[in-house]
């Protein structure tokens, strides 16, 4: 039977982010640790190491179960057990990527956040944060730099919160490249849990760039001209967005008057100066 659509969201978002981080965390001289404590992600999990059992063979995984059955593995490097009940006390001293569901233990983040190159996918029922309160800011106080979250919409309304917070501009970057190359499954849209009126987005390659525009508005709202560079920044740490988006968002804003830009003529470049026009 095929996975709710939520969760096979969430279930290719996972795989697409291990492709990444294995070989990554395999690279490093202490053993990784993965841990999971969702019901679909073991599986998934398993799958993917195995395709990289050419780089485990001589290294070691650790892959800890929490509160789900143990699935099969047979690759050298790999042991898979299940969790113990301190899930703060199991993470390692090496790389450290943490799959877990919503509500976890402050010692549990907090142990993940001051791992050596520790991260965490955290998947949960929206909780009504909006305008007043901002749902990474939770991650942000456990110690990580960088947090995005993004809510998974159905067309019935219903929805699911999926944050993920790391310490590396490079890990950020490539989680929002495959947040926006997932398959579009039916039903499924986007929408910034921070910003309480706006509109779920299509997943797609190149997303509708009007809640960028909008953001990028208030951004330069106090009057400080910004670099595009810094737009990008800004982009990839505090919107759903990525650095790639920006000039597709500035773009319109500069044709309509809306932005002023230095020099005013020109291809859009890292250094090209933005300002609200006066």
């Amino acid at each position: 039977m095929a996975p709710a659509p939520h969760t096979a969201v969430k279930q290719e978002l996972l795989v697409r982010y291990l492709d990444f981080w294995t070989p990554s965390a395999l690279g490093s001289p202490r053993p990784a640790t993965y841990l999971d404590s969702t019901v679909y992600g073991p599986p998934a999990a398993v799958r993917v190491f195995t395709e990289f059992a050419d780089l485990l063979a001589g290294r070691q995984l650790w892959m800890l179960v929490a509160g789900a059955a143990l699935p099969q593995a047979s690759v050298d490097g790999l042991r898979v057990e299940a969790a113990p009940p301190d899930l703060a006390g199991a993470v390692g001293r090496g790389p450290v990527l943490a799959h877990l569901t919503a509500p976890v233990d402050a010692a549990v983040t907090a142990a993940v956040a001051a791992a050596r190159a520790g991260e965490l996918l955290l998947v949960s029922e929206p909780d009504g944060a909006g305008a007043d309160r901002d749902v990474r800011q939770p991650l942000h106080d456990a110690g990580f730099d960088h947090v995005v979250a993004v809510e998974l919409v159905d067309d019935a309304g219903r929805a699911e919160l999926v944050r993920f917070a790391t310490g590396s501009i490079k890990s950020l970057e490539r989680f929002k490249d495959e947040l926006w190359a997932v398959d579009q499954f039916a039903g499924v849209r986007y929408r910034d849990p921070t910003e309480p009126d706006a509109v779920p987005l299509d997943i797609a390659n190149e997303p509708h760039p009007g809640p960028l525009r909008r953001a990028l508005l208030v951004h330069l709202a106090g009057g400080q001209a910004r670099t595009v560079n810094e737009l990008r920044e800004y982009a990839l740490t505090r919107t759903l967005f990525r650095p790639a988006d920006v000039n597709r968002a500035l773009t319109p804003l500069l044709s309509r008057g809306a932005l002023a830009r230095d020099p005013e003529r020109g291809r859009l470049t890292g250094t090209t100066v933005i300002r609200l026009a006066r």
